[in-house]
């Protein structure tokens, strides 16, 4: 019993993971959808808007999925973690390691065809600039009050996005779900 107790509350609260999951899918969501409509305009005259709007379902359920794969790295990062440091702080580390790691993933996707042409060390020296900004990102957030509460009240005011995007992305995941049951039979 008194196993349970403490595995219990070494994860964060439900409170606590909401607007986390609220700002993992902003962030996911968006970028999934500003992908989307870079690549349509390219697909217009070749697909008809069946095809279209099934890569839009294929987009949508694998953002739902991702997110949800981000909050589980997050929630099982708070329950490694001492609780001081981010369980006590879940939204703000949380929120913070979000939008640090989700802006060099953008980078890097923005950068993809120069990548190719670095060598190795500058690939560690980016990827070492990147951890290093991520630690000082979570460190700032953890020795600054006013930070902290910036970042619940934006986590907090995002779950609005979870009221649209969670219902599209459980839609898209029924459509693809039809769609591969109509391509077997």
């Amino acid at each position: 019993m008194k196993l349970l107790t403490f595995i219990r509350d070494r994860f964060p609260t439900r409170n606590d993971i909401i607007p986390v999951f609220a700002a993992s899918i902003f962030i996911v969501y968006s970028w999934a959808i500003l992908w989307f409509l870079q690549k349509m305009p390219g697909w217009l005259p070749f697909l008809s808007l069946w095809a279209i709007l099934s890569i839009l379902a294929y987009t949508l359920a694998f953002a739902l999925l991702e997110s949800c794969v981000v909050l589980l790295a997050l929630v099982i990062l708070g329950f490694l973690t001492p609780y001081k440091f981010v369980r006590a702080r879940f939204i703000s580390q949380g929120s913070v390691l979000l939008f640090t790691a989700a802006s060099w993933t953008a980078i890097l996707q923005l950068l993809r065809s120069e990548l190719r042409m670095w060598s190795l060390s500058e690939l560690i020296l980016w990827f070492g600039i990147a951890i290093s900004s991520i630690i000082a990102a979570s460190v700032l957030v953890y020795r600054m009050p006013r930070f902290q509460q910036a970042l619940r009240s934006l986590c907090t005011r995002l779950t609005i996005f979870l009221y649209v995007y969670l219902p599209v992305g459980m839609i898209s995941c029924m459509v693809v779900l039809v769609r591969n049951i109509l391509a077997a039979l």
